[in-house]
């Protein structure tokens, strides 16, 4: 849960919150494996929470290494 709260505030920090009319934010969060601390952010998906705020996230799943290079290579 206290993933989740961070991941949620800094989004919307960076962001700002938007109305619907505004245009989709796309966002990619890398995570190394599927285990139940990511379960708060699917929910939050499946309920639409951050479509509403202007957001589409899109879950990831790599290695950490992997997702450690392409932050440097900002992809």
């Amino acid at each position: 849960m206290r993933i989740f709260t961070v991941l949620l505030v800094a989004i919307c920090v960076c962001t700002g919150f938007h109305s619907a009319e505004a245009q989709v934010t796309r966002v990619r969060i890398a995570h190394p494996n599927e285990n139940v601390a990511w379960f708060p952010i699917y929910v939050a998906i499946k309920k639409g929470i951050f479509t509403k705020h202007g957001l589409e996230l899109l879950m990831v799943q790599i290695p950490s290494r992997l997702a450690v290079t392409a932050l440097a290579t900002k992809e």
